[in-house]
């Protein structure tokens, strides 16, 4: 009998170290994904031999490269609370990128909190709870009382936070904030982490066979996040690529993956580019990752395991164009200073995403008019290494 796509599973774990089978779980480790790609490839070497004939002999064959695509739909973890350390398998990849896993399990303040003086349209002075270390905060989801109505409308995203306990937000509010402030609880990913990430270890089932591969790298992340509208039904993915080498490859029948559900669609949100709530038809984000292969005799391979070597993040921003009295995208691409983009959506606690660059400057603006309506398509360069894309699930 053929085997079917529709029977394919992946499952991840965290190795603890290097060249260390992490032994995912067929039933713990599984989750629900799409568009998985495995790919391998031959690594060859011409043979120079001269055999007195035109005919050459073939290449020698030296090891196999190995490559994995999936896509992840951006669905939060769900519940009262945010999941324990590693649990939300998604963010197993993303930690394997560099990015850090920052759990806010207990509210700041336990209860809502009055802001302190001092606030204006676009920062929120934090009162006596918050603590005053520089960047603390960058990147978190934050409440302002008076910021709408219901738990969704007051929510807001920090992109820059001070010593001073003064958190500017992403988008510009109708009058300062004079009411009750929390940082709620979240769970939230957050690039540029310390230290060398982990390596993961991954089980890919083709319906009834299975490969194990072990010192898997992310090459690639991308995060797209399209409008949905009565005419284009997509929601957010997380697009990933990984590397690494084979370690086993068995007869198993795949594992059953359980659904999940609905997830929250980019719709009935906040969408801020520069301080002003714009309409659009997309945005997408980049890591842009480069990785590389440190050579060791030592190794089946004669490499090591791939290390990221560079990031380099950008943004493609397409929107609806707007009147120059509106937003100048020319002037802000000349100016070259930094602007924050912020993307939330969702209705309730545990089932809501939020999507913030606190900083990055504008490329020049291309028009197009190829379909019913003219819009711009904007690069979007980011210079900050710590928390530069966050990535958040609030409570």
């Amino acid at each position: 009998m053929a085997f079917r796509s529709q029977f394919t599973s992946v499952a991840v774990a965290v190795q603890s170290s290097v060249d260390t089978w992490g032994s995912p779980s067929s039933t713990t480790d599984v989750f629900p994904c799409a568009n998985v790609k495995l790919s391998k490839e031959s690594i060859l070497a011409e043979n120079p031999e001269y055999l007195g004939t035109v005919d050459k002999p073939g290449d020698f064959v030296l090891g196999q490269k190995v490559g994995l695509t999936l896509s992840i739909p951006l669905r939060a973890p769900g519940g009262a609370s945010p999941p324990s350390a590693g649990a939300f398998i998604p963010g197993r990849f993303l930690r394997a990128a560099g990015w850090t896993e920052n759990i806010i399990s207990s509210a700041i303040p336990a209860s809502p909190e009055a802001l302190g003086s001092g606030s204006t349209t676009t920062a929120a002075k934090l009162g006596s709870s918050a603590t005053g270390t520089a960047n603390l905060y960058k990147g978190l989801a934050l409440t302002l009382s008076d910021n709408g109505t219901g738990y969704n409308r007051q929510m807001t995203a920090i992109r820059d936070y001070s010593a001073a306990k003064l958190a500017t937000i992403a988008e510009t509010l109708g009058g300062a904030p004079a009411a009750n402030y929390q940082i709620p609880k979240q769970l939230a990913y957050q690039s540029g982490a310390s230290g060398t990430p982990p390596v993961l270890s991954l089980s890919v089932w083709y319906d009834a066979v299975r490969y194990d591969l072990i010192n898997m790298t992310v090459s690639g992340l991308k995060f797209n996040f399209p409008v949905s509208t009565r005419n284009s039904t997509e929601y957010p993915m997380m697009e990933l690529t990984l590397d690494g080498d084979l370690y086993a490859f068995a007869d198993q029948a795949a594992p059953l993956v359980g659904a999940l559900g609905g997830i929250p669609t980019f719709k009935d949100g906040d969408f801020w580019i520069a301080g002003k709530a714009l309409g659009g038809s997309s945005f997408s984000a980049d890591m842009g990752i480069q990785v590389g292969y440190a050579p060791n005799p030592n190794k089946a391979s004669g490499n090591d395991a791939a290390q990221i070597t560079m990031t380099k993040r950008t943004a493609q921003i397409t929107l609806n164009h707007n009147l120059k009295a509106t937003i100048d995208f020319e002037a802000l691409a000349l100016a070259q200073a930094q602007h924050a983009l912020w993307a939330q959506y969702g209705y309730v606690a545990g089932n809501m995403v939020s999507f913030i660059i606190p900083n990055g400057r504008f490329a020049y603006a291309n028009v197009d008019n190829g379909s019913e309506f003219i819009s711009q398509t904007i690069d979007m360069l980011i210079d900050d290494s710590d928390k530069a894309l966050n990535l958040i699930f609030p409570y």
